[in-house]
């Protein structure tokens, strides 16, 4: 974290003589809390932080394993993580920005078989992903934003995937909107399935709060070669968010949901608990 800001001030150091000033909105474009990117950018020679620890569980049934006898066993598997993400948004321009996303990932296996490695190595090591990303503001009014997204996503299990995505957001009146992301992900790798995602958000802002539920979920495309059909996975997140100035912003998410993860057999389903803690910080140091 110390290398972290480190860099954040050197970066600092090697534009000031080139910014004038720092122009953003009044509003705090933060991808926390939820799935649901910010159609905004930060603004030209914004800083901005956005980090977060989330939890889960995941139980996975109908697995379609059989005794000697060829007889169903009713075993489940419940995996357990902690997860970390960190994003800088930098306004290289005031429509445009550049960021850099740091992911870990920490998994823990357990299941009523006594049987090792079925899913995930038990108590495995953090696995890390790093994720550049450039992001434009293609309109941006009162009542409706639209953007675009383009990032890499580099990880050590699946050795890279190219991700877009359209992200849009309509105020239906000063303290309620709609917004919405569509996005497309391929892998580097022919094993992995691309997908289609998308993501759908409601949020009200009470004061210097804010509550959202949202829906969000993915349709994997499957190639002629892969045995499984294509599925669709889908989850729905509730949280808030408090706004403590117009610079920083905690965050609190829950999230739920059922999928067909298909990793066993056709019939194969998991069941997906998590909550998540997180915070947003925008530096400014060259606004008037």
């Amino acid at each position: 974290m110390k290398t972290f800001f480190c860099a954040v001030i050197t970066v600092w150091a090697l534009t000031a003589p080139y910014a004038l000033k720092a122009q953003y909105s009044e509003n705090l474009a933060s991808d926390r809390p939820g799935a649901t990117y910010s159609a905004n950018t930060v603004g030209q020679w914004v800083f901005q932080v956005q980090t977060g620890a989330d939890v889960g569980r995941v139980t996975y049934t109908e697995l379609g394993f059989k005794n000697e006898l060829n007889e169903s066993l009713d075993a489940k598997i419940w995996v357990e993580s902690f997860s970390t993400a960190t994003d800088l948004r930098i306004g290289v321009y005031k429509t445009a920005e550049v960021g850099f996303t740091l992911l870990s990932r920490t998994q823990r296996q357990e299941n009523d078989l006594k049987a090792e490695d079925l899913l995930y190595s038990v108590g495995g090591e953090p696995v890390y992903a790093y994720v550049p990303s450039l992001r434009v503001s293609v309109i941006n009014n009162k009542q409706f934003q639209l953007g675009l997204m383009t990032s890499f996503l580099y990880d050590e299990d699946e050795d890279g995937a190219g991700i877009g995505r359209i992200m849009g957001s309509y105020a239906l009146s000063s303290k309620t909107a709609i917004s919405a992301n569509i996005s497309y992900t391929t892998y580097s790798n022919s094993t992995t399935p691309d997908f289609l995602g998308y993501t759908l958000n409601f949020s009200q802002a009470i004061g210097a709060f804010s509550v959202f539920v949202e829906n969000y979920g993915s349709f994997i495309i499957r190639t002629k070669e892969d045995p499984f059909d294509n599925d669709f996975d889908f989850f729905f997140n509730a949280g808030a968010a408090y706004l403590l100035n117009p610079n920083f912003q905690l965050d609190v998410t829950f999230n739920g949901g059922i999928n067909q993860t298909l990793f066993f057999s056709p019939d194969a389903r998991a069941q997906q608990l998590g909550a998540s803690l997180g915070l947003t910080w925008r530096l400014a140091p060259f606004r008037d």
